[in-house]
Parts: structure tokens; sequence; C-alpha cells
């Protein structure tokens, strides 16, 4: 075994309890013992142990609790195993189920609840390397936000609650401006970094419930749940301006200056799908890109279109203000 994988065994019996720890040691564990419900949670609470076997009666209200102490503090971090001479099947429920992972009946046979102590294990090392290739799969490398492939899993989700409770959700384009241009006068290594740092200065600005995605390339998306039109707009409005005050520089004296353009659409503003969702706000950035740049265009039914222009000015006006104030 390549490293020793910590197992706790909490059982009130000390013979037991030092004769299973021992054993367990022998097959190149690294298990400790412990008793007394108080210190085994001060315990968990200080220490990670990826395997915790619990000598426990099923009929003992103490030793339900400290079951249910066990999983609340070490979660989905901790394969929990039970001793006890109780048959599972006569206190069988669904919070014994949920809370147990395994399950082995006094008196232990050593070998059998080694062999299960390896299981359990190994399954723990199996799950976390398929969540480490499950993140990764998730999330763009540079940036380290979220990628496109969560981004449209998302807001079909974001969308299809938005449709059942009624409540507007904003989405947002946005694409860093003169991207091209950056990258050709200072190289792919400044253009790499003024992705990363416009990626964390937008985290930073957002609610916990918004979702930050890279789209691809120099574009970015939010995701803004319960959010109407006006709010996006300001939201949007508040975003470029802290990109644009942001200071990112290429070498030691030269500052870039930094801008993105926005556009926004948000549902269920006669947009009752996804993909109606995601070309509204495309359109409306494309609009930003080609009405000047460093701007917010918010897309509207042909019904409105005066708001185009009224979201155009307002975000000029923004632009000519003292920022500094």
């Amino acid at each position: 075994m390549e490293s020793k994988t910590a197992v706790l065994v909490i059982e009130k019996d000390e013979n037991l309890r030092e004769t299973t720890v021992a054993f367990l040691r022998e097959k190149g564990y690294g298990a400790s013992g412990i008793c007394g419900n108080e210190k085994v949670v001060s315990l968990l609470k200080n220490a990670v142990f990826p395997v915790i076997v619990a000598g426990v009666c099923l009929d003992n209200s103490e030793d339900i609790e400290i079951i249910r102490q066990i999983r609340r503090i070490s979660g989905d971090r901790s394969k929990l195993i039970l001793m006890s001479d109780n048959r599972i099947d006569k206190f069988y429920s669904e919070e014994i189920e949920e809370m147990v992972d395994d399950y082995v009946y006094m008196p232990v046979k050593l070998n059998v609840l080694a062999n299960v102590v390896t299981r359990n294990a190994d399954i723990l090392k199996l799950e976390k390397k398929v969540d480490y290739y499950r993140d990764l799969a998730l999330h763009d490398d540079l940036t380290h936000l979220y990628n496109h492939r969560y981004f449209t899993t998302a807001l079909e989700r974001e969308v299809a609650r938005t449709l059942r409770s009624g409540q507007p959700l904003a989405l947002l384009m946005i694409d860093v401006d003169n991207f091209k241009y950056l990258n050709d006068t200072y190289g792919h290594d400044v253009g790499d970094k003024v992705l990363e740092k416009t990626a964390d200065v937008l985290q930073m600005s957002l609610r916990g419930i918004d979702v930050l995605c890279r789209y691809g390339g120099e574009e970015f998306v939010i995701i803004l749940p319960e959010t109407c039109k006006e709010k996006a707009i300001n939201a949007a409005e508040r975003l470029a301006v802290i990109v644009e005050n942001t200071r990112i520089y290429a070498n030691d004296t030269d500052k870039i200056n930094v801008t993105i353009s926005i556009g926004v659409a948000v549902l269920p503003q006669n947009i009752s799908s996804k993909e109606s969702l995601m070309r509204c706000a495309d359109q409306a950035l494309y609009d930003a890109k080609h009405s000047g740049k460093n701007r917010v265009c918010v897309w509207n039914t042909p019904e409105s279109k005066d708001d185009l222009q009224i979201t155009l000015e307002r975000f000029e006006r923004r632009n000519n203000r003292d920022l500094t104030r």
C-alpha cells in the first residue's frame, strides 16, 4: 500500500478497540482508536478520516445520535462502517441507509472487517478521482471559471426554473474589446493575463447565486437569476465600469486600457427558451460592439425599440462621468 489510509475506530470496548486498531495497522492502515461521544465529535472537527469504523447498538439512542454527528461533520469525505450485533434489517430506516456506507456484524471477524475497510477506502478514492475529473471537465484551464459545457447545462436549468416560477432571468454576454489588438501588440501571455484579471474582477463583483462562465475566446457569460431588465442593465454597467478601472499592466510600466461590451437579454420578455435567450443576448452584444464598444446594449422586442437607444445613451453618459469619485 503506497500510503497509509487513516482509519478511525470508535468502540467502547477497550480490548476490541485496541485489537481492531492493531490488526488494521498490520494491514497497512494508519489506524487509531477512540471512545466517548464528545471526544469523537471534537476529533472529527479537527481531522479527516477517510474511513470510520463505529461500534454501535442500533437500539441505543445515544449511538444513533453519534452516527448522525459523524455524518454531519464528515459529510462525503469519509466512509462510515458500522460494527453492531443488531440485525440491520430489524432497525433499517431511510436515515440509517443514507448515513451508513457499510456494515459488519459482531462478533467481528477482523479479516472480514479489513476487507470491508479496503473496499470502502478504494471506493472513496475512486469517487474523489471521478469528482476531480468531472470538475476538470467543467472548468476553463486559464481562468478557472466554469466553461461552455457547464454554462449550457446551468442555463437550461435556470430557464426551466424561471418558466416554472415566473421570476425573471437575465443573461449577460460579454466580450473584451479590441482583444486581437492586445494580443498582437503585447503578446499572447499578456492577452492571457487580461482574460485572467477580467475573470477575477467579474467574479468578485457578482452575487453568490450568479453564474459566471468563460464562453470561449475573449467572451464571458453571466447568468443572473431573479433579475429584471432594469437590474440587469445596472449590473452590466457596473461591471463595465469596474473592468474599465481595473489596473492591468503589460509590463512594469505599460498600463493596458481594457474595456468590455455587454449584451443583455431577459426572460420571460417574449423569450421562451434557452436558445432564444442566448440569441437575443448575442444580438445585443453585436449591437454593443458595432455601436462604439465599451457599452451595454439590451435586446428588446419590436414594440420597444426606443429602449435600445435609451440604454446606449445612459451608458454613454456614464462613460462621461468622473469615475474616480
